[in-house]
Parts: C-alpha cells; structure tokens; sequence
C-alpha cells in the first residue's frame, strides 16, 4: 500500500479541521439553548472531543497551518517524469521565486539523484523533509517525499 501524495492532506485536512471546528460550534450553540439534560451532557461532550479532533488533524498535517508546506509540495506535485533536470531546476525557481516570500529547497545531486530538501526558513523544524527524484539520461524517472 502507497502512502497517500502530500497534496491529499492539504486538499483535504484543512476542510476536516474546519468540519471540527464548524460541528463544536454547533453542539456549543446546542449545550447553551436546551434545556434538557441529556442533550446537554451530550453537546458538552461533543465539544471537547470536536477540539481534540481538529488539534489532532492539525498536528498530524502541518501544511494545514504552515505555508512552507503548502508550497514544498506543490512544487513536489508539480515534477513529473519525462522532465529534464533543466525543467526541474526551471520549476524550482517558479515555485521559489528569488524575491518571492519563501526560500528555496537545499539541493544535492549524487549519483543520478536529485535531493531537495525544504529550507527551514530560519525556524528549527522541519529540518529534513525530502523530495528524491531518480534521474536516468538526465530526464526524472521517478520520484519520491520523504516527510520530516
């Protein structure tokens, strides 16, 4: 079984956060109009559980909150095999302009392989989140996230 792309949990974890976080309200709203009992006790559980949830689904995807993220994987989404180091090098810099708002990933080549990794922009994490790309008569021919 293949892990899931990166940009699966940046489609999808920020409108499960705000499911989370759309559902607390609702039972907070519902906890503060009944006046039944159980339906009370039940939206008071709810609410903590909901918080929970959407701090987990936070915690468990960091693109939901930090841009870095959101923008290392779409240049990861964005290489596709067939393309020349030249066109990868080309993608890196339209992803990362040089006036742009982020810093472009660290690259090493070694043996037929490219190696970015996510520049940490001054904060201490992430610190070794990875893109491999195999390069074969200098085209890509596969490619590979490696997450912190």
């Amino acid at each position: 079984m293949s892990a899931p792309s990166p940009d699966f949990f940046v489609r999808f974890g920020l409108p499960l956060v705000g499911s989370c976080l759309l559902l607390t309200l609702m039972a907070s709203f519902v906890y503060f109009r009944s006046k039944v009992r159980a339906t009370r006790i039940g939206a008071g559980l709810a609410i903590p559980l909901l918080l929970a949830c959407a701090v987990f689904l936070s915690m468990i995807n960091p693109g939901i909150l930090d841009p870095r993220f959101r923008a290392y994987q779409r240049f990861y989404n964005a290489i596709s095999p067939g393309m020349s180091k030249e066109q990868v090098l080309t993608l890196r810099d339209l992803h990362y302009a040089p006036d742009g708002s982020r810093k472009p990933p660290e690259l090493f080549e070694h043996e037929g392989r490219f190696y970015f990794f996510m520049n940490p922009e001054g904060k201490r994490e992430p610190n070794c989140e990875g893109i491999f790309l195999t390069i074969s008569n200098g085209t890509v021919v596969g490619k590979s996230y490696s997450p912190d």
